[in-house]
């Protein structure tokens, strides 16, 4: 017993050894798109969009990926350069790093998906610790314009220490976020100042195991936010500016499960003080408090059910003058009654953060770039969704069909920051469809309407859209696809929108990958004039791959472009 360290070690290094000591793979997509409007006529619009990435592997060792991605477009009303970003995560064993721009999610109350750009770690050996640590720029500095309100520079950093052992998992992490207060050019007197902010967040989370079948989680979290930690005051402390308008806020959450033999069942408790904030974070849902019970069945291969229920209320400090309770659930059913057929349901009234998107950008979208900038998500108070599928013959009947239903209600109860579009809004929608696909030519169709509702305050909208789907083979390199759609907009403007697209796909040489298509959206209203715009885009692909080789005591280069 006492040799295994020893033997593992040497079979590692051996397979080190026998490795090959560089691969390389990857990839340049190169989009170029023409845009033309007729009314009012303008001239043609180029937008170039350039990406790819690079993955260097080094003895099945050290990972180094490498990603890029440039346009000459603005992306936003508000932004004054072209997009560019690098991004590297090298990896040895256990041992990874972020380099440029990256991600770390560390919890919920303190570090969630927020991207920096700097540098970070993560250590993940074998044994029960677990390590992680960031730091860099959370955020840039963006003056106000009529379209957005000032944001100071961020800077921030933080860390997770993790240790698992046989009966439990503990973890702790914390973060320091804080604006630079001189990022901004504020004149005495300016009318757009916002006030510089420091915060530090910080959390325990322990789950055990009791039990073989028996889970026990629970974690528990402390926020010190300043909201005015302004220039002109001083402070002596160095890891915390606590001279301004300082606030605690609490969160925690606990829960317990119990595995049965037809699936799961649980208690879950979550409480989050009014106004949490952190800056780990894009969005803070709080001033709730939730208890729950929930459970995961599947009766044979019929049925699957899963859902929770419980009391929720808000108002938690007795600041607002109303208070609001409910009985919170979610839940999802899935039923397949026989093979052919599946059947689904799916409703909830826990907010959570949505993006919208809007029907008629949806439909009047003429390439996929045209509409990046959507950093816009508004809370949903009640979701209902349910969704039929039937499929008719198979793949050895030549001719495999399908029939297809769905329908969601949606309600907006609260919005994103500078963004009120959606509140307070109520979304339907309706869809049926048929496919089907003809085996021997490979050729496939779909046939489509849809139906959209969107009633907000102070008016309502209805959206109807049909839309005739074809794509074909041509001679194996290309495949060639069409679609009609056409939709008639009632509301407080009346339009109708008629939407061609054709596209080609050709794939050659293994490494080459050519895409062109052609869209034409003519839209006419009661109040305008119509309006056709024309777009085309030519996208390139191209992957290459290439090693340096190790065969016996010979290194060999092998190359595929």
């Amino acid at each position: 017993m006492t040799l295994m360290p020893s033997l593992l070690k040497a079979q590692d290094i051996e397979s080190v050894i026998k490795a090959d000591p560089l691969q390389v793979s990857g990839s340049v997509t190169n989009s170029n798109i023409w845009t033309k409007s007729t009314n009012p006529d303008k001239d043609v619009d180029y937008s170039l969009y350039i990406s790819g990435g690079v993955n260097l592997d080094f003895w099945n060792l050290v990972k180094v990926p490498l990603t890029f991605a440039y346009t000459n477009r603005e992306l936003t009303k508000a932004c004054t350069s072209p997009f560019n970003r690098l991004s590297l995560t090298p990896q040895y064993k256990w041992v990874k790093a972020y380099i440029g721009y990256g991600s770390m999610s560390f919890s919920n109350y303190t570090m969630q998906g927020r991207e920096f750009l700097g540098g970070g770690i993560e250590l993940t050996p074998d044994g029960p610790w677990r390590f992680m640590a960031f730091g860099g720029r959370m955020q840039k500095a963006v003056e106000a314009t009529e379209y957005t309100e000032a944001s100071y520079k961020m800077r921030g950093g933080g860390f997770l220490i993790g240790y698992k052992a046989k009966y439990a998992t503990v973890s702790v992490n914390a973060i320091k976020v804080k604006d630079v207060d001189d990022s901004l050019p504020y004149m005495p007197g300016d009318s757009s100042y916002v006030s510089p902010r420091d915060n530090i967040a910080s959390s325990i989370s322990v789950e055990a195991h009791p039990l073989e079948s028996m889970t026990i989680a629970g974690e528990f979290a402390l926020s010190l936010l300043n909201r005015n930690c302004d220039a002109d005051t001083t402070s002596n402390e160095r890891i915390f500016d606590n001279s301004g308008d300082v606030v605690r806020y609490r969160a925690g959450k606990c829960s317990i499960s119990q595995r049965i033999p037809i699936g799961s069942v649980g208690f879950s408790y979550e409480r989050v003080e009014p106004n949490y904030t952190t800056l780990g974070t894009f969005y803070n849902t709080d001033d709730f408090e939730r208890i729950s019970l929930n459970m995961n069945l599947q009766f044979g291969k019929v049925i699957q059910f899963g859902g929770d229920v419980g009391y929720q209320r808000d108002n938690l400090g007795n600041q607002d003058v109303n208070t609001n309770s409910q009985i919170a659930f979610s839940a999802n059913l899935s039923v397949r009654p026989i093979e052919k057929l599946n059947i689904g349901f799916n409703a909830s009234n826990t907010q959570e953060y949505v993006h919208v998107r809007d029907i008629i950008e949806k439909i009047t979208q003429t390439n996929e770039y045209q509409n990046l900038d959507t950093l816009s998500y508004t809370e949903m108070s009640l979701s209902l969704s349910s969704n039929i599928s039937y499929q008719i013959g198979s793949s050895d009947d030549g001719l495999p069909q399908s029939l297809s239903g769905a329908f969601s209600y949606q309600r907006a109860s609260h919005d994103q920051e500078h963004y009120t579009r959606f509140v307070s809004n109520e979304l339907f929608n309706a869809n049926a469809a048929y496919s089907m696909r003809h085996v021997p030519t490979k050729i496939s169709a779909t046939l489509s309407v849809n139906w959209n509702n969107t009633k907000m305050p102070e008016s309502s909208s209805d959206v109807y859209t049909s839309t005739l789907t074809l794509s074909t083979p041509i001679a194996r390199l290309v495949s060639l696809s069409s679609s009609v759609g056409y939709s008639i907009v009632k509301g407080s403007i009346e339009s109708n929108v008629l939407n061609a697209r054709l596209s080609a796909t050709c794939s050659f040489l293994s490494h080459h990958n050519v895409n062109f298509n052609v869209s034409c959206v003519n839209n006419s209203s009661d109040v305008a004039k119509q309006k056709t715009q024309l777009s085309a885009n030519l996208t390139y692909t191209y992957s290459f791959s290439c090693a340096l080789k190790r065969n016996d005591k010979h290194l060999s280069f092998k190359t595929e472009f």
